[in-house]
């Protein structure tokens, strides 16, 4: 991790993860610090990545299968849109980043910094939404009208 707001959001992912992989039955769901993505002999760094979600599916035969990909983006505003060209280069990252996640998350570092729990639980309930949508419908993922978090 290079930067403050990364370092919180990954701290406060942690606190989260162990519940929520529990709780729905996930095989692996590990959140990835500087994944390395490969486009036309570049290099990008997504600041985190959850890669292939695992769904147990059936625990009696112990198969499982993907569900998605997500890429998180930590942005810092000294490092985004600041001129023409970083916008250019942040819009290429974006299309980059979506043929190679299911999903692109980004949070401002102002949001990271004045609420991380707030980051972390929109991080998780846009997951367990992928898993409500997904071909595992047979899931119990939370009843919309029961209150608390994930």
């Amino acid at each position: 991790m290079e930067s403050p707001i990364e370092i919180m959001f990954n701290k406060e992912f942690m606190l989260h993860s162990d519940l929520f992989k529990t709780k729905y039955n996930l095989c692996t769901f590990d959140l990835s610090p500087q994944y390395p993505v490969h486009d036309n002999g570049k290099t990008y760094y997504v600041d985190f990545s959850i890669d292939g979600i695992r769904v147990n599916i059936n625990a009696k035969d112990g198969k499982d299968d993907i569900c998605s990909t997500y890429a998180i983006e930590c942005d810092g505003h000294d490092f985004h849109e600041k001129t023409k060209e970083q916008v250019k280069h942040d819009k290429q990252r974006e299309r980059i980043l979506l043929n190679n996640f299911s999903k692109v998350i980004r949070f401002s570092g102002s949001e990271i910094y004045n609420n991380t729990n707030k980051c972390v639980q929109e991080t998780l309930e846009i997951i367990k939404a992928d898993l409500r949508l997904s071909s595992y419908r047979h899931f119990e993922v939370d009843n919309p009208k029961q209150a608390g978090g994930y």
